[in-house]
């Protein structure tokens, strides 16, 4: 059965050493030896030896610290190669090679993503190669988790939340009507009790009153204080229904959500030209 391995892009330049890795269709590991010349009694039986045990169909989950998994694919063939001269070689000296097909998607994802059997197995320190143990999941049905689960840029979203959470909530303040065809905004950041501020309270198109959380990457305790400002809300009104808007939900957020039904909307990246003035 193919294996899943996780390696770490490199230790001083991990983001830079992932794009050489994609660009030259490769993943690494080493400085400047060959295992022939390190283990010419044999391989060893800790992480290095992973490396030339690896085998074409296997998934590589290229790790970039502090927190991301940069990009996913699959070993193209049984073969390790040595090469000096290209994008990896020159740059950070990572000889031992491997022919690699990456997936297009997803990348750049934080591993909160996955499910927590997988994540927490992901980017332990002194590890530069890992083989990931599944428990009791198939190849498969691990493969299909890896290949649907993560959203595409969401280790950026969570490591600059204060930004992307300014830059999701700018646009929702203009395009409420995206989100839900009749939806309006009523209020911004106004108190529905002492201390308890939500980002937005809207209206939706029967008059439903709507309560609006914006975050760069949400996690269960967003669901916690959405849950907060529904309790909050005036007596006497109508229950407000419950919106999270962000760029990614772990897991926890998720299960979170539905039982508290709150309704989540996961936000794409759109660029639009900025004019001069």
């Amino acid at each position: 059965m193919p294996k899943i391995y996780e390696i770490k892009t490199h230790h001083k330049r991990p983001r830079e050493a992932a794009e050489s890795w994609r660009l030259d269709g490769i993943c690494a590991v080493g400085y400047r030896w060959t295992y022939e010349e390190e283990y010419p009694d044999g391989l060893p039986n800790d992480q290095w030896g992973l490396f030339p045990k690896m085998r074409k169909g296997d998934i590589v989950l290229a790790y970039a610290r502090p927190c991301m998994v940069a990009y996913v694919g699959e070993v193209a063939d049984h073969k390790i190669n040595y090469q000096k001269h290209n994008l990896t070689g020159r740059r950070h000296g990572y000889w031992n090679q491997r022919a690699v097909t990456w997936w297009p998607e997803p990348n750049h994802f934080d591993p909160k993503d996955l499910p927590h059997w997988l994540h927490r197995q992901l980017g332990t320190r002194g590890t530069t190669i890992k083989e990931i143990n599944l428990g009791n999941h198939t190849f498969s049905q691990a493969k299909a988790i890896i290949r649907t689960k993560p959203t595409s840029g969401s280790a950026f979203a969570s490591q600059s939340e204060d930004t992307v959470k300014a830059g999701i909530r700018n646009y929702f303040l203009s395009n409420a009507h995206v989100f839900e065809p009749g939806l309006r905004i009523r209020k911004i950041e106004k108190e529905v009790a002492r201390g308890h501020r939500p980002d937005f309270e809207a209206e939706d198109a029967k008059g439903t009153p709507v309560i609006v959380e914006c975050k760069g990457y949400a996690w269960a305790a967003a669901c916690d204080q959405l849950a907060r400002y529904a309790r909050k809300y005036p007596r006497g009104k109508q229950r407000p229904r419950l919106m999270l808007a962000a760029f990614g939900f772990e897991e926890a957020c998720r299960k979170a959500a539905r039982k508290a039904r709150i309704e989540l909307y996961r936000c794409n990246l759109r660029f639009t030209r900025h004019p001069y003035a």
